[in-house]
């Protein structure tokens, strides 16, 4: 930070750089605190917590797998995964994003239809995707490994609720609920 600049902001008081209420707290801390103030104002802490926690069991997963699985087995779990995660993305793009976009704006029975028909794609969209990846599984069982084919079929097994839970969490959020969508 050029001199100039490190001095401008130390020298300006603690209610020109964070809006007040921070004058014990370091310039950059202020700076950094001030964000993060104007989202929990919003309401949008409960969306934070949301995000750590989903982030955090994700990697906790990833890592209790990694520890106790062998490294083939480890890899065939990881495309498994990524084909879960892929699949995901679609029923993303299909029907949750619509979801979000156009049912943020609307309002009693014109949202409940709404979100009612894309309950149905979902279940369709959850129900092929479980089909898609039990026959990978059936596939990887017969051309592979029985072994890694189970995998796979685990993986058909949880795709369903997975995909399900990801819909119900994100139309919380269309809704503004943002802390009934960490709680889900």
């Amino acid at each position: 930070m050029s001199s100039r600049l490190k001095s401008s902001v130390l020298e300006r008081p603690a209610d020109a750089v964070a809006g007040g209420g921070t004058a014990g707290h370091p310039p950059w801390r202020r700076r950094w605190l001030q964000p993060v103030r104007a989202l929990s104002q919003r309401g949008a802490s409960w969306a934070l917590v949301d995000q750590a926690l989903v982030s955090a069991f994700n990697f906790l997963t990833i890592y209790l797998y990694a520890r106790s699985l062998d490294a083939a087995s480890f890899g065939v779990l990881l495309l498994a995964y990524s084909g879960l995660r892929l699949l995901t993305a679609l029923q993303g793009a299909v029907v949750v994003g619509p979801h979000n976009v156009l049912g943020a704006a609307m309002k009693g029975r014109e949202y409940k239809r709404f979100t009612t028909a894309l309950i149905v794609l979902q279940i369709v969209v959850a129900t092929g995707v479980a089909a898609i990846l039990a026959v990978a599984g059936v596939i990887v069982t017969y051309a592979v490994s029985p072994q890694y084919g189970e995998i796979v079929m685990v993986i058909a097994i949880i795709v369903w609720p997975f995909v399900s839970r990801d819909f119900v969490r994100r139309a919380f959020f269309t809704r503004g609920n943002s802390r009934a969508a960490t709680f889900n």
